[in-house]
C-alpha cells in the first residue's frame, strides 16, 4: 500500500471521528473541521486528502455526512382578495372625487385613427420645413484642414 492510500485512510478516520461529534450543513465547514482536528493531532494534510476522505466517507456511508435542511412548505395564504372592476371603479370615483382636478393630467389619446394621422401628417409637415442640423465634426475638419495644406503643419498662435 502506498503512502498517499495510507494518509487517506487515516484522514477518513479522522473525519468520521468529526462527523459523529458534529453535524454540519456545507462542505466548506466540514473541511475546515477536519484540516482542524488534522492540525490538532499534527497528522500532516493537505487539500487532496481532505476531499479524498470526505468523498471516500460519503460513498461508503450509510448517512450522508453533510445534512440536508429541510424542504420548505409553501404558505397557503393567498393574500387579499383581488379587487372586482366594480370596486375598482369606485375607488378611481373617490379618488377624483378628492383630489382637484387641475392637478391631475390626462394624456390626450386620439380616440379616432383618422384624427391621429392628421395630427402626424401635420407634425411631418412642420418638420420639413426646418433647416436640417448640420453635421459638426470638427475634429475631422480640422485634420482634413491640417493634412489637406500638403503636410505641412502651421502654427496659430
Amino acid at each position: 500500500m502506498n503512502a498517499y492510500a495510507t494518509a487517506t485512510r487515516l484522514i477518513v478516520r479522522v473525519a468520521q471521528d468529526v462527523v459523529r461529534a458534529e453535524a454540519f450543513t456545507t462542505y466548506a465547514d466540514l473541511v475546515e473541521a477536519i484540516k482542524t482536528r488534522c492540525a490538532q493531532l499534527r497528522i500532516p494534510y493537505d487539500s487532496a486528502l481532505v476531499w479524498d476522505a470526505v468523498d471516500r466517507l460519503e460513498r461508503g456511508g450509510a448517512a450522508p455526512v453533510i445534512a440536508r435542511p429541510p424542504r420548505l412548505v409553501e404558505r397557503q395564504d393567498t393574500g387579499p382578495a383581488p379587487v372586482s372592476k366594480q370596486e375598482a371603479a369606485d375607488v378611481v370615483a373617490r379618488l377624483f372625487a378628492r383630489v382637484p382636478a387641475a392637478t391631475l393630467r390626462t394624456i390626450d389619446q386620439p380616440t379616432d385613427p383618422e384624427a391621429h394621422e392628421k395630427r402626424v401628417r401635420a407634425q411631418a409637415d412642420a418638420m420639413r420645413g426646418q433647416r436640417p442640423r448640420p453635421r459638426r465634426r470638427p475634429v475631422m475638419d480640422r485634420l482634413r484642414e491640417i493634412f489637406s495644406e500638403g503636410g505641412e503643419r502651421r502654427e496659430d498662435a
